[in-house]
């Protein structure tokens, strides 16, 4: 690339365009890594726990390192810094304008692959949360800054299910876990339990709201509120206890 722009300095005669064909192809290139499944980026990675966890500065410092022209490119337009991502992948500056370049580079990639579609997943999903209605959802999804609002509602059961998942996880990790500290004198071995296993409660409250006049924006709606209350449980098995099941029952 540099040989190309000091040859077109030496010799004002030779064509531009051969430069802007070099500097399109290496843009491919890197736009098409950005989108391929060997080396998944963050465009790519829609999965709940990766949509809890992505931000901006992260992947403005991805595109940086594996699309440094895309990025350099980008950067031009939006006005930020070409250094705007130093080495700690934490990018410098108007953070706003960091946000602008990565959304913009993601609504590109979005256009070019369908699957790149990790940041308009989480634009949607917080459009929806700020009581969006389908016809913004629809505009945005037409610009390609949203993903349609079915595709909303997937995600939103699947992050759904991921907390479920995740509850039911450290439910069972308490009440697995009791740490016990043994302290033991002369031939007596004697085994105390520090802290108790915990059971969680759980109750629900549904709420249904509903319109006179309804319409597309001004519709009912169900509300639902779910509450999780963790309590020590009172008996608990002492280390050790004997659980051989009887062979037969006792009559």
């Amino acid at each position: 690339m540099n040989k190309l722009v000091n040859t077109s300095i030496i010799f004002p005669f030779f064509h531009r365009g051969l430069i802007d064909a070099k500097v399109c192809k290496e843009l491919e290139v890197q736009c098409q890594q950005l989108c391929g499944t060997s080396n998944p980026s963050l465009f790519r990675k829609s999965d709940p726990q990766s949509l809890l966890s992505l931000s901006t500065s992260a992947v403005a410092a991805e595109l940086r390192d594996r699309a440094p022209l895309f990025y350099n490119l980008m950067a031009a337009a939006s006005g930020v810094p070409a250094s705007g991502v130093p080495s700690s992948g934490v990018p410098s500056g108007d953070s706003e304008h960091t946000a602008s370049l990565v959304t913009a580079a993601a609504t590109l990639l979005y256009a070019r692959n369908k699957h790149t579609s990790a940041l308009p997943q989480s634009i949607g999903l917080i459009l929806d949360f700020g009581g969006a209605t389908d016809k913004t959802l629809s505009a945005m999804s037409t610009l390609g800054l949203s993903v349609a609002t079915s595709t909303i509602l997937e995600k939103k059961a699947a992050i759904a299910a991921h907390h479920d998942r995740l509850i039911e996880y450290t439910i069972i990790q308490r009440k697995d876990t009791i740490t016990t500290t043994r302290s033991t004198t002369g031939l007596q071995e004697t085994a105390c339990p520090q802290d108790p296993a915990w059971e969680i409660y759980g109750d629900n409250l549904d709420h249904s709201v509903h319109t006179y006049h309804m319409t597309k924006d001004n519709r009912g709606k169900d509300i639902h509120w779910f509450l999780l209350v963790g309590a020590p449980m009172r008996v608990v098995p002492p280390p050790g206890l004997d659980k051989t099941r009887p062979r037969r029952n006792i009559h």
